[in-house]
């Protein structure tokens, strides 16, 4: 069953842009210091972000082109039963609600600001100004240090929320590639990286 699974060339691009991602990630964050420092120059820190950027963009990119060539086209699986359906919904409420977490609250009042309906005092400075007319509070959380809501439940609540998406995705999966792109990568990738941070 597993060398018919990992014969589909969905599968293999799929796994292959996976341990590409997490191998890149995982050097990049382990060596951080060592390649900013041999970079050289003032521009290490940026050509670090940008070298960073540029290989996880790659991996993921190729990642979502073997799902997009393949997913439709690659091993058939059986269709998920009405249990793994709803099983596949808990994970994604799950999933949100974990994502939900990380994010600001609105900021309301900035929904004046945009219709026009109250103006900022001109005397603030420029930063408390545009912060007013923000969408979200960024900084509402400013004050409670690193540790409070999910993060007190998981150090890592993005992976852990983005990977149950993915057994979501895994559950409901009707060819292998699918399987690879939701269940097998995330899962793997993920906890790797959760573990190693």
């Amino acid at each position: 069953m597993a060398a018919a699974f990992f014969r589909d060339a969905g599968v293999r691009w799929v796994c292959a842009g996976w341990t590409v991602f997490t191998v890149e990630n995982l050097i990049m964050s382990e060596y951080k210091m060592e390649i900013k420092k041999y970079w050289g120059g003032s521009g290490g820190p940026a050509a670090y972000q940008t070298m960073y950027s540029t290989l996880s963009g790659l991996a993921s990119f190729s990642i979502f082109a073997a799902y997009w060539r393949f997913a439709r086209h690659g091993r058939v699986l059986r269709s998920p039963t009405s249990a793994e359906r709803l099983a596949a919904f808990g994970f994604r409420v799950l999933g949100l609600g974990t994502l939900s977490q990380l994010m600001p609250p609105i900021n309301l009042g900035a929904l004046q600001i945009a219709l026009g309906l109250y103006e900022p005092p001109k005397d603030l400075p420029p930063q408390v100004r545009g912060a007013m007319a923000c969408p979200f509070d960024f900084n509402f959380y400013a004050g409670r240090g690193e540790v409070f809501g999910i993060t007190r439940v998981s150090r890592r609540p993005e992976l852990a929320g983005i990977g149950f998406f993915g057994i979501a995705g895994a559950l409901v999966a009707t060819t292998a590639t699918q399987l690879a792109f939701f269940g097998l990568g995330p899962v793997v990738s993920f906890t790797l990286l959760a573990l190693h941070s």
